[in-house]
C-alpha cells in the first residue's frame, strides 16, 4: 500500500478524551533522534480480575471487537477485526495501574517465534494531550493496510537484528511534545490456537490497582475514564490480588 508524501488525519475526536489518529508521510520519520528507543523484552497486557477469570475458565486469550473506546480509526476500515492491545513491560514500581489487576507478560522474541509466519502493519499514531501511542498490527491475515518492516530505523518498533527496540519519544502531527511519553502498542490479531498458545506462554503478575476508585483521573481505564464514572469491582492492591490468584489456582488443580 503506497504512501502518501504529507502526514494524513485518519480519524479525530474533541470528546472526552480529545485525540487524532494520524499516519505519517513515511512510517520511518516518527523518532526524534536515534536515542529515542529503548530495548524491549516483553510485552504485555493487563486485564481486570473478572477477566481474568474468564480467560482462565476458557484456557485461552479471549480476543475482543474493536470499539469507540479504542481510540482507533481501524473501526471505520477493520470493523470485524478482532484482537487484544499489547505494550512493553516495564518494571512495575509499585504505583497504580490503571488497566487493571493481572499482568500476562510474554517474552516478545519468543511470541514472535510461536507466530512463524505473520504480517506487520502500521496502523496509526494516536495523539492525545500531553502523550502519544504509535500502533502496529501483528497478524496472519491480509489486510488493507501499510505493510511495516521493523528491521528499518525511525518507526515504532526497530529491529537491529539481535535486539528489539521501542520507541519512547515520537513526533506529533502538531508538532508540540509528548510531554507524558509515548508508548508502541500492538493489536495482536490471531488464530483460536495463537491465542490458547499465548495464554500458555505468558507469566502470570498482580499489580496494584488499589487506587481505582479514586476520584483522580487516569486509575481505571475500564469503569473510569472518558464518559464512563462507575465503581471498579477489583480495587485491590498486588498483594490481595495475590491472594486471590493463589485460590484461583488451588480450584484449578
Amino acid at each position: 500500500m503506497a504512501e502518501s508524501l504529507e502526514d494524513k488525519i485518519l480519524h479525530s475526536s474533541n470528546g472526552r478524551p480529545e485525540y487524532t489518529c494520524w499516519r505519517p508521510s513515511s512510517l520511518y520519520s516518527l523518532s526524534v533522534t536515534e536515542l529515542d528507543y529503548e530495548e524491549v523484552h516483553d510485552i504485555q497486557r493487563t486485564v481486570h480480575l473478572e477477566d481474568f477469570q474468564d480467560i482462565i475458565k476458557n484456557s485461552t486469550m479471549i480476543p475482543h471487537s474493536l470499539t469507540e473506546l479504542s481510540h482507533t480509526h481501524l473501526i471505520k476500515i477493520l470493523p470485524d477485526v478482532q484482537g487484544l492491545w499489547y505494550s512493553s513491560s516495564r518494571p512495575d514500581k509499585g504505583q497504580n495501574n490503571w488497566y487493571g489487576n493481572v499482568s500476562l507478560q510474554v517474552n516478545f522474541r519468543q511470541f514472535l517465534q510461536m507466530l512463524k509466519s505473520y504480517n506487520i502493519y502500521f496502523s496509526e499514531i494516536t495523539d492525545y494531550n500531553s502523550t502519544s501511542a504509535s500502533r502496529l498490527l501483528i497478524t496472519n491475515k491480509n489486510l488493507p493496510l501499510p505493510s511495516y518492516d521493523p528491521s528499518k530505523l525511525g518507526g515504532p518498533w526497530y529491529y537491529d537484528g539481535k535486539k528489539d527496540w521501542f520507541l519512547t519519544e515520537c513526533r506529533r502531527y502538531d508538532g508540540r511534545c509528548n510531554f507524558n511519553g509515548h508508548n508502541v502498542e500492538l493489536l495482536l490479531s490471531l488464530s483460536d490456537t495463537q491465542y490458547a498458545s499465548l495464554l500458555y506462554e505468558s507469566k502470570i503478575v498482580a499489580v496494584n490497582h488499589s487506587e481505582a476508585n479514586s476520584t483522580e483521573k487516569h486509575k481505571c481505564k475500564k469503569h473510569r475514564s472518558g464518559t464512563r464514572w462507575t465503581t471498579c469491582p477489583s480495587p485491590y492492591s498486588a498483594e490481595k490480588t495475590s491472594e486471590i490468584l493463589s485460590y484461583l489456582n488451588e480450584d484449578t488443580l
